[in-house]
């Protein structure tokens, strides 16, 4: 990867800027521990950097679960609970570092997001973020979320670069499926959700964006 190549970095948002992804799964496994329902980890992992996936947690618990509060009581904590993990998850080590160096060098700066606007523009713009990006998509502006291309492509179409002059940063399995069917290149920084998925093909794998350099 060569700096002097690229002209676009593109962030995932959900474990890459923001450990999202474990609060949420804390939150699921509380909410599950409570309904007395073993916790799918396998196919929370599955869904893990997507929208589309079949699996309904609410239908599941409702069905096998045994929950001794009303459902939207149930609903309820559960947002609490996963409300207190996002307030306490801070931007992620490295993140605002290469953030910076890539605007110094020139470089577009965006995101790419299976969620939606209105989750990643209000924690972007919670932690000072926002306006530090040319570009923003999210699941709402494409027909299909990760694992499928849309996105990625959604931001070279929209900022007139080539694939070929961009790089990814992303934590999942589903995010990696995404870059590499846009043809990007792609660094994958795991998270503690995220580090047993597969990583095949991603260009490097890194523990931390604190160890990221645009000149190796």
């Amino acid at each position: 990867m060569s700096s002097s190549r690229l002209q676009l970095v593109i962030f995932d948002f959900d474990g890459l800027i923001i450990d999202t992804e474990s609060a949420i799964l804390d939150a699921w496994r509380e909410t599950y521990a409570l309904c007395q329902r073993p916790f799918p980890a396998d196919i929370f992992q599955e869904m893990i950097g997507r929208a589309d996936h079949p699996f309904d947690p609410w239908h599941d618990l409702s069905q096998y679960g045994s929950s001794p509060l009303p459902p939207d009581d149930l609903k309820e904590r559960f947002e609490q609970i996963h409300r207190e993990q996002i307030e306490q998850s801070p931007v992620l080590p490295g993140v605002i570092e290469r953030l910076f160096e890539a605007k110094a060098r020139g470089m577009k700066a965006a995101v790419a997001s299976s969620s939606s606007h209105s989750w990643v523009d209000r924690h972007l713009k919670e932690r000072e973020l926002f306006q530090h990006f040319d570009l923003i998509r999210c699941r709402d502006d494409v027909a299909r979320a990760k694992p499928w291309p849309d996105l990625y492509l959604a931001v070279l179409d929209t900022l007139r670069i080539p694939a070929e002059r961009a790089a990814v940063f992303e934590d999942s399995h589903n995010g990696l499926t995404a870059a590499r069917a846009a043809g990007i290149q792609c660094v994958v920084i795991p998270n503690a959700t995220t580090r047993t998925q597969d990583f095949t093909g991603a260009t490097r794998v890194i523990s931390s964006l604190e160890e990221f350099d645009f000149d190796s």
